[in-house]
């Protein structure tokens, strides 16, 4: 298919620059376009299917009854399914369009199809969704844990009419929530640059969008509205990459509002693989960034209202990640490096100039003590990721102490390697308050001073605690490396030093 791949895609590009500069109200030789399709560019690919999906019209109107570039639309999107793919071995990121087709002479229309500009225009507004997505770090394991907590927060029962705790029950609605905010956002931007004409009305018909209900709320609120009042999802395809659904939005009393409206969703990926979250997120955060900066450094007639629209973002603070990983693994290295000084072995090369010892670096191997805050709704996912941190400094870490606490300490593991029993344990809600006053007592008793220099604590607590209260009081937390995490919770004070990051 790399015939109809070459295809396809010279169509796309070389129409798309000068018209999505245009589209978003920049002059049409602006850089803007090119140095964003440089950074994620545009895909096709293809599946060949005896059974195609069938062709929807709004408000259940038959072909005859439409106009032909309502046609020519519904026949293109109905085979078209648009996604952000991710290459690990090029570190390549591209907006992917999925071509369904039936037989040669199938593929061959849909080729055709991209001479015309409601094609070009749809292909445009949806590489636009797309890259929405990755602004607003949908997709990244933090973004779904706020979406958790609004559930929790909201009571929303399962099937089994159990509070629902994981991503998976939510999955569907979240994404829903999502297209609804990202398709008012690009609507109002393409209203505000006056590009709105009747293909681009057109086009919205077909997407999921409520300027009445939703124009003015982000994800967040319109998630929370739609857990309250569940729309009717009917899936009507599935594949490795993708679903796609048919929504019936309702109103309180359980009846319809309007017509059904067809999305097509990223399938969902496995939460619990640690490693590979943490990877996609960093990937996700790395080229929302990348395209930040391009929109930021963006000059033309559009720049305000680009950076405005397009720019915009929920901050979900998933930096704290890489913040960490890079903080601790320089602690790491700065504890367990020691230099001894030795006059007996000189550098000859710089014998005759440098009358100075030479210095050789030993690596000492160095104690991590974690306490975890477990009197509250501590994030069961951060607190992996900081695990999976600390694993990756594995050959530099001797021993590993978890403190389980509330206002005292309920658990303690020393040396625990399996992974699964860690978060078991932790996994167990116990009763209380919060308080660190028996954590530092820990260090301190059980900690020589001498080991002291070599070990890092880590607190994983909303700070809801004693801390500042307790901290002078000994003296080996105060000798110590620290890193405190916040966890949804008050920073702690300046007062206490330390490395300080806020996880939500």
């Amino acid at each position: 298919m790399k015939e109809y791949q070459n295809k396809f895609q010279n169509k796309f590009y070389s129409v798309a620059i000068p018209k999505l500069n245009k589209l978003v109200g920049i002059v049409a030789s602006g850089q803007f376009s090119l140095g964003l399709f440089l950074k994620i560019g545009v895909s096709f690919s293809f599946e060949q299917k005896d059974e195609l999906p069938i062709k929807y019209y709004k408000n259940k109107k038959k072909e005859d009854e439409v106009c032909e570039e309502e046609k020519k639309l519904v026949s293109f999107i109905t085979y078209t399914q648009p996604y952000v793919k991710f290459e690990d071995n090029f570190n390549q990121n591209y907006v992917n369009f999925k071509i369904i087709y039936k037989d040669k002479k199938h593929l061959n229309e849909l080729l055709s199809l991209m001479d015309e500009e409601i094609i070009i225009k749809d292909l445009l507004i949806s590489y636009l969704h797309e890259i929405q997505h990755l602004l607003r770090r949908h997709n990244t394991t933090i973004f779904g844990d706020i979406l958790l907590k609004i559930t929790k927060k909201l009571k929303i029962k399962n099937m089994e009419g159990k509070i629902i705790s994981e991503y998976k029950d939510i999955h569907e609605n979240a994404n829903i929530a999502e297209d609804y905010s990202i398709n008012q956002d690009i609507y109002n931007l393409l209203k505000k640059t006056k590009k709105v004409d009747y293909d681009i009305n057109l086009i919205f018909d077909y997407m999921l969008i409520d300027e009445k209900k939703y124009n003015g709320k982000n994800e967040l609120m319109i998630f929370e509205e739609i857990m309250k009042n569940k729309p009717e999802i009917i899936k009507i395809n599935e594949d490795e990459h993708s679903i796609t659904l048919s929504i019936q939005e309702k109103n309180k009393k359980g009846k319809n509002i309007g017509s059904p409206k067809i999305i097509t969703i990223p399938k969902q990926k496995n939460r619990k693989d640690i490693k590979n979250n943490a990877k996609n997120d960093r990937s996700i955060d790395s080229i929302a960034q990348s395209i930040e900066n391009q929109i930021n450094t963006t000059k033309g007639n559009g720049t305000v209202d680009l950076n405005k629209f397009l720019g915009k973002s929920i901050e979900t603070n998933v930096d704290w990640f890489d913040t960490l990983s890079s903080n601790f693994y320089t602690i790491v290295s700065n504890v367990s490096r020691n230099t001894t000084v030795s006059w007996s072995n000189f550098n000859k090369k710089y014998m005759h100039s440098h009358m100075s010892p030479t210095h050789k670096y030993i690596e000492n191997k160095l104690n991590i003590i974690l306490s975890v805050d477990n009197s509250g709704s501590m994030s069961d996912e951060a607190l992996r990721k900081v695990i999976y941190i600390i694993e990756e400094k594995g050959c530099n870490i001797e021993k590993l102490t978890i403190l389980k606490h509330t206002d005292f300490i309920t658990k303690v593991l020393i040396k625990e390697e399996n992974t699964n029993i860690i978060f078991d344990e932790l996994s167990k809600r116990d009763t209380g308050g919060t308080s660190h006053k028996d954590v530092f007592k820990y260090i301190e008793t059980e900690i020589d001073y001498i080991d002291i220099k070599k070990s890092i604590f880590i607190s994983f607590s909303d700070n809801y605690s004693d801390i500042e209260k307790e901290y002078f009081n000994y003296k080996n937390i105060q000798n110590i490396k620290k890193v405190w995490l916040n966890v949804d919770g008050k920073p702690v004070k300046d007062e206490i030093p330390g490395l300080k990051i806020d996880i939500h």
